[in-house]
């Protein structure tokens, strides 16, 4: 039985999580004036058939189970997931997620590797030599270095951002956010799950699926943002909760029904919908259906919400946006840059992007090319919805992806830029 364990600080105010309190059956999960889990923990589900949306106050629990597919029975162990050592120690709990870090990176490994092998090899029972074989061009250091990708820290760093879960890690006073500690957050999570499920390997495939997404069509082009990481973005933006996956099958077919709310509109559509789909992996499945309800949202110019394109331009980082807003499809023409030299400390650079011609100058190349860069940026974002920005008082760009559409093509006539027509596959191309 556990005993009481004093606290060395009060419980830290507006923490993400409950405060444990001890008493004689144990540690019990409990929040302020709610009760325990057990009587107030089932919570609605996304509500699509009711239209009752969840209140934007849950258990962090609750977004967990939204971002992950899977619901602990034992919060305290999810709490523990995403508590660092620093503030174990500083509020007297007994341990942290460094006890789940090592299974859950032995979990991450397994299953990925699993999943590579899975849709980049194939068994061919009619070669007696050699009856397991890699698709071509597919050797076994790729295997190790696609597998690196999928499990180092930068990427498990930007998952655990993009399911917006890196706000519920519990930092000691004095630690920073990191890749490191959302790295290490998001194996003692899945290391939570395994002791949780008790080693349930569907429920632990599922959490790494949903992690990783890995896709075989993506497997080289990973930096490209997701149908599902750009639709979930929106979706909880917009309404404040993930759209509902559901995922079943088994190779070589798996299924997706995919429940999401579209905004208020004039046009006669319900606002409960629905996508169904198939595909070789579960994780293509649920990219698949994300696609067409984004690609539903966008067709019928719902996508409203000023999530898509965000920026403030920056003299320091104005040839880096630049060339972002070229791969986003916002910009039809790669920037070019030529440059002279007047003398050893002057030099002169011109940029140009369509129509449009801007210069810079400075005591090196790399400053007039960010100069002129900047430039370009302010005289592109005039063209488009723009705001002052609240801290700054610079022009802040901050527009949907059909209204930027839109006012380029009322610009175009005067000279600025070349029309560019929206496009329900990755939001711009040129015409």
């Amino acid at each position: 039985m556990e005993s009481k364990k004093a606290h060395k600080k009060a419980w830290p105010k507006n923490c993400p999580w409950p405060e444990p309190i001890y008493n004689g059956r144990g540690m019990e999960y409990l929040r302020s004036g709610q009760g325990s889990w057990n009587s107030w923990g089932s919570m609605p589900s996304l509500g699509v058939h009711s239209g009752n949306l969840i209140p934007a106050n849950r258990d962090p629990a609750m977004l967990v189970r939204d971002a992950i597919g899977y619901e602990f029975q034992n919060r305290n162990l999810l709490r523990q997931a995403f508590t660092r050592r620093a503030f174990a120690l500083e509020y007297g709990l007994r341990g942290c997620g460094e006890e789940l870090e090592f299974l859950g990176d032995a979990v991450l490994n397994q299953v990925v590797s699993k999943e590579l092998i899975r849709q980049l090899s194939n068994v061919d029972k009619e070669r007696t030599d050699a009856p397991f074989c890699l698709d071509e061009g597919v050797t076994e250091g790729v295997l190790s270095r696609l597998r690196s990708e999928y499990v180092c820290k930068e990427q498990l760093s930007a998952r655990m951002k993009a399911l917006e879960l890196d706000g519920l890690i519990l930092y000691g006073t004095g630690e920073a956010p990191s890749d490191s500690s959302r790295e290490d957050a998001m194996e003692a999570l899945i290391g939570a799950v395994a002791i949780d499920s008790n080693w349930n390997w569907d429920a632990l495939e599922g959490v790494v699926d949903k992690i990783s997404c890995i896709q075989k069509e993506k497997l080289h082009h990973r930096a490209e943002r997701s149908y599902y990481d750009r639709f979930n973005a929106w979706h909880k933006k917009k309404f404040g909760v993930m759209p509902e996956y559901e995922t079943f099958g088994q190779a070589p077919k798996y299924y997706c029904t995919l429940r999401y709310f579209i905004p208020e509109n004039d046009q006669n559509l319900y606002r409960d919908r629905r996508e169904d789909t198939d595909a070789d992996s579960r994780s293509a499945a649920r990219e698949w259906a994300a696609r067409r309800a984004y690609e539903f949202v966008l067709q019928h110019g719902l996508l409203t919400i000023q999530s898509d394109f965000e920026m403030t331009p920056r003299l320091e980082d104005s040839i880096h946006q630049l060339q972002e807003l070229y791969q986003k499809k916002i910009l039809p023409d790669k920037p070019q840059y030529s440059f002279q030299q007047y003398s050893s400390d002057n030099w002169h650079c011109t940029c140009k992007c369509g129509n449009l011609t801007t210069f810079g100058n400075g005591i090196g190349k790399t400053k007039a090319k960010k100069t002129a860069s900047y430039d370009m940026l302010n005289q592109l974002l005039k063209r488009l919805p723009a705001a002052m920005h609240p801290d700054s008082g610079d022009v802040h760009f901050a527009c949907s992806a059909q209204r930027a559409a839109e006012m380029v093509a009322q610009n175009a006539s005067s000279g600025g830029m070349k029309i560019i027509n929206l496009h329900s596959a990755n939001g711009y191309r040129n015409d």
